[in-house]
């Protein structure tokens, strides 16, 4: 799976793991470490005509699977794929629902209080944004279908916040809540039907 440049980058300065240096801009800092990764060969740009900037990247497939078992085994990750029955017993920090079929009613079983991350692709799954989620710093809703202006109502409780991106959803209105996020720093509204803020 490709993913956008800033979208990475705007994910990682949202989740603290850049911490920020006195003599450069955080977004530098980031760059350069995204620009190591690469020359690490622990990321690939997508292939572009010479001279073009590179604004997709992929991570290795076998540097994905070392990845996802370290985290999964740590209990940091949880995926939720197609057709799966399984959900965490214990307390996760990041959560990806890939394109389940399942509604949301093995969601409501899933203690919400301790994610930090989240991230659907494909069907959001009903009353998947809820105020149990207090620790929620990414919410990356991108290309997501279904997705409702209903389903955002708790979102201005979502306190710890920082990055929501609602890229290429049906989202016609942001509820007013939405400043009561002191700490939002990425707002993607493009390619929606948002026509005011």
């Amino acid at each position: 799976h490709e993913i956008r440049h800033t979208r990475l980058l705007r994910r990682w300065m949202a989740e603290g793991y850049i911490a920020k240096n006195r003599d450069m801009p955080v977004e530098d800092v980031t760059e350069r470490f995204y620009n190591e990764l690469i020359n690490r060969s622990m990321i690939q740009p997508s292939k572009t005509s010479p001279g073009v900037k590179v604004d997709r990247c992929r991570v290795h497939g076998m540097v994905l699977q070392i990845i996802l078992s370290k985290f999964t085994e740590e209990n940091q990750l949880f995926l939720i794929e197609k057709h799966s029955n399984e959900v965490p017993q214990s307390k996760i920090r990041h959560l990806v629902v890939s394109r389940w079929k399942r509604r949301g009613e093995k969601l409501l079983s899933i203690n919400l209080s301790h994610v930090r991350s989240l991230t659907i692709i494909g069907e959001c799954p009903l009353s998947i944004i809820s105020p149990k989620m207090r620790m929620l710093r990414v919410l990356d809703l991108e290309d997501t279908e279904n997705l409702e202006n209903d389903d955002l109502k708790h979102i201005g409780e979502l306190y710890h916040l920082r990055y929501l991106s609602l890229r290429g959803t049906k989202i016609s209105k942001l509820p007013s809540s939405l400043q009561k996020l002191r700490y939002l720093e990425t707002l993607d509204i493009q390619d929606t039907k948002v026509t005011q803020l």
